[in-house]
């Protein structure tokens, strides 16, 4: 199979396009406004799409793994750009659901394969077909935010269609094909059934349900608390995404410097930051060097969780990969619907007591796998980062 440098740039724009999908995650109250509809039904247009590829992502691309990859990621790119859109010239809530979770069917094993691809072709850039995903979510919602809040959602929606289209070109023009594999789905579960997969998963689950609770509802934090307008707004938004991408890149030198030390330092880091921002939540200029921070910590949790994953089920790259993806749009799904009902019930800053809370709980199992499991880390950190 030919491999050269726009191989990979084709995957990392094939990571990047369909993560916009997901850059309209912290705008519930926009969409909500733009549909004219309720908060709480919003979170039904973000959520169940998060929901839907959390579920799928677990069975789905170890089940489709059989079939030929760049076919399945031209279909997923073709369906991504119709549905989105047609959603453009929708004003119907119930319809813009349908058309949103479409995609969601396609979105977890598309970038499974999109991840199995460089794996298998240049296992030392797997990092950078991460990156994509982290820029597609965290730098997208940057620029999902500006054009929502300064030209409305159609305009977000545009932007994630015509970036999906070029990924499309790209795919068609550059992708070689890969056959699939044929290992049963069963095969695949039963080998990365085990105990250090478990405790992978529970660290991970917990960090990214911290990062999520927050996250989704910044620009409610910032609009409502901060009380930025809308103008400084999408800039602080912005910066925070580029801080995003720079964390996903610079977290991966780091644990390959540091494997131990960059993982188990994240939690505390990340703690210390929360508590930071329950403090400082009223003063602009704190809170735009404490979004940088949180920006780089955003990314760099997308790093962590892939090879946290994948390191512990590395015989079967298809179902770690779509493991990997369901954790974290599982961790997604938690924090919008607990932060919501936080917000709902008690008051807007006890999100961030709740992050605070739910880092510490990812601690334990972070120790137990580098005490315990030391010698998966050491055999796999080359390759996964």
């Amino acid at each position: 199979m030919t491999y050269n440098r726009k191989v990979l740039i084709t995957l990392f724009f094939i990571t990047f396009s369909l993560s916009t999908l997901l850059s309209v995650s912290g705008l519930s109250n926009e969409i909500a406004t733009y549909f004219r509809v309720e908060i709480a039904q919003s979170t039904i247009y973000l959520g169940t799409f998060l929901l839907i590829v959390g579920i799928t992502a677990l069975f789905l691309p170890a089940y489709l793994s059989r079939f030929e990859k760049k076919k399945f990621l031209v279909l997923t790119l073709f369906v991504t750009i119709v549905t989105v859109f047609i959603q453009i010239f929708v004003d119907d809530f119930q319809i813009a659901v349908i058309l949103r979770i479409i995609p969601a069917f396609f979105y977890s094993t598309a970038i499974s394969f999109a991840l199995t691809y460089i794996g298998e072709l240049d296992p030392n850039n797997v990092n950078k077909v991460v990156l994509g995903i982290t820029s597609g979510t965290v730098f997208g919602a940057s620029f999902s935010i500006y054009l929502t809040t300064n030209y409305g959602f159609d305009y977000a929606l545009i932007w994630i269609a015509l970036i999906n289209v070029i990924s499309l070109i790209l795919t068609v023009l550059f992708l070689p094909e890969m056959k699939g594999k044929t290992e049963s789905f069963l095969n695949q579960f039963h080998n990365a059934k085990c105990e250090l997969f478990v405790v992978s998963i529970c660290s991970i689950l917990f960090i990214g349900i911290g990062v999520s609770i927050t996250y989704n509802f910044f620009t409610l934090l910032l609009e409502t608390i901060t009380r930025l307008p809308y103008d400084e707004l999408s800039l602080f938004i912005f910066f925070n995404g580029l801080a995003g991408v720079f964390g996903t890149s610079l977290m991966g030198k780091l644990m390959q410097k540091n494997l131990k030390l960059s993982v188990m330092a994240y939690p505390f880091i990340f703690i210390l930051l929360m508590l930071s921002m329950i403090i400082c939540i009223e003063m602009e200029k704190p809170m735009f060097v404490i979004l940088i921070l949180f920006g780089i910590l955003d990314g760099s949790m997308q790093t962590i969780a892939q090879y946290t994953i994948t390191s512990a089920a590395r015989d079967t790259p298809e179902f770690a990969n779509g493991f990997y993806l369901f954790i974290v749009n599982l961790n997604r799904t938690i924090g919008i619907v607990l932060g919501g009902v936080l917000i709902e019930s008690w008051f807007t800053t006890s999100i961030l007591i709740m992050s605070v809370i739910s880092f510490a709980m990812s601690i334990p199992f972070i120790v137990y796998r580098f005490k315990k499991y030391s010698s998966v880390d050491l055999l796999h950190v080359k390759d996964a980062v």
